[in-house]
């Protein structure tokens, strides 16, 4: 009679699910300390290896348009963050985000659209209501505007200046 075989994750031995997840977020920390120290080049590097070994992962992409902004190409920035609204499509960050900047590059339709998704996934988040009725207004889009101003007073009742948009 053998030795039973051990079941994994039992007594400290990882399971492989565990074990991608680790070396993921070690991954996507020694790419913002990279990008926090400066090394923007080796940042792109590591970002690069990270994005073939976990290509499904959101936040290899959402790192990767942090270094993309970083270098100033809000394009390839926008590039990014779409694939991680492709990888999680409930991301209202992501969503917030990717509004910033089809703002930025000139396109109100696609920004609209982007705020209108972000403010649809977290309707009672008072923060990112307000961030998406800041953006609707850089866009002069009164319509999205009102609406973000709805859900961000709601979100915040005693909020005065969120009431105030209202008005």
């Amino acid at each position: 009679m053998g030795k039973r075989p051990r079941k994994p994750g039992r007594r400290g031995t990882p399971t492989g699910d565990w074990a991608a997840k680790a070396r993921l977020k070690r991954s996507i920390e020694t790419i913002r300390g990279l990008l926090g120290a400066g090394r923007v080049q080796d940042a792109v590097r590591a970002s690069t290896e990270a994005q073939s070994a976990f290509p499904d992962e959101p936040d290899v992409w959402r790192v990767s348009a942090e270094i993309a902004l970083r270098m100033g190409a809000t394009g390839e920035a926008a590039r990014l963050l779409e694939r991680v609204v492709e990888r999680a499509p409930r991301d209202a960050e992501a969503w917030g985000q990717l509004a910033g900047l089809r703002s930025r590059l000139n396109d109100p339709a696609g920004a609209a659209e982007m705020i209108g998704r972000a403010s649809a996934i977290r309707p009672d988040d008072a923060a990112l209501q307000r961030r998406l009725f800041e953006y609707a207004q850089s866009l002069n889009n009164a319509a999205i505007a009102a609406e973000c101003a709805r859900r961000w007073a709601r979100a915040a009742p005693d909020d005065r200046w969120a009431a105030a948009q209202l008005a």
